[in-house]
């Protein structure tokens, strides 16, 4: 039976700035910390995190651009809590092996479009259908996504990163969206959008070449 306190929800909690919460969390919240992760082979410290945490950090394999995963990670945390005080998106997708960001549109590829989309956008979407009900009580909470400011139409001066770019405006649209009906049926939860800036992570860091150190930041 659940704790009557809320939980955390860190989407994305096995590597960068997901797990960089995970530790923060840790440190600071008596809250049980439910932590996603889509593969094994890249959640190596998250899930050491959880062995020695085992009563506070409790990690979920899922992906979180399947609705039914994110279903179901609904339905595993509501086992554990009453309801949530935070849920942060933190996935991300920027390139590939393949594909890094377009530069003109001449590199413009289909499936990268598609994917940056899907990983970008739809699961802070699918985040906010399920878990609305959990973060909607007499307490404040916050529901948040990491975003980008190159998702910025009004901020856009350089153009390129098509995908990257158009992924995280959709997200940022999203998440305006998601504001405008939590305000009516949520009036507890703050909806935010997060840009952390260029981060030594495995996204940011073929990168840093580019960013002055006071505008490089670590984890």
């Amino acid at each position: 039976m659940y704790e009557d306190f809320g939980g955390i929800l860190i989407n994305g909690g096995n590597r960068g700035l997901g797990l960089g919460f995970v530790k923060q969390l840790l440190s600071q919240a008596p809250q049980k910390i439910f932590a996603t992760y889509r593969s094994a082979k890249t959640a190596k410290e998250l899930l050491e995190l959880a062995a020695n945490n085992p009563r506070v950090l409790i990690p979920i394999l899922a992906d979180s651009t399947c609705e039914e995963d994110v279903s179901n990670v609904a339905k595993m945390v509501s086992q554990e809590t009453s309801k949530l005080d935070l849920v942060i998106n933190c996935v991300g997708y920027l390139h590939n092996v393949q594909h890094g960001p377009e530069k003109s549109l001449r590199q413009i590829n289909a499936n990268q479009l598609l994917e940056s989309a899907k990983v970008n956008a739809l699961p802070t979407l699918l985040l906010a259908k399920y878990f609305q009900k959990l973060l909607k009580h007499d307490q404040p909470s916050v529901f948040s996504a990491i975003s980008a400011r190159v998702g910025s139409i009004e901020d856009n001066r350089m153009g390129g990163w098509y995908s990257y770019r158009g992924s995280k405006a959709m997200l940022n649209m999203m998440i305006s969206n998601i504001a405008i009906e939590f305000h009516r049926t949520n009036p507890n939860t703050k909806v935010l959008v997060l840009h952390p800036g260029t981060v030594c992570t495995r996204l940011g860091d073929p990168f840093s070449k580019n960013v002055t150190p006071e505008n490089f930041f670590s984890i």
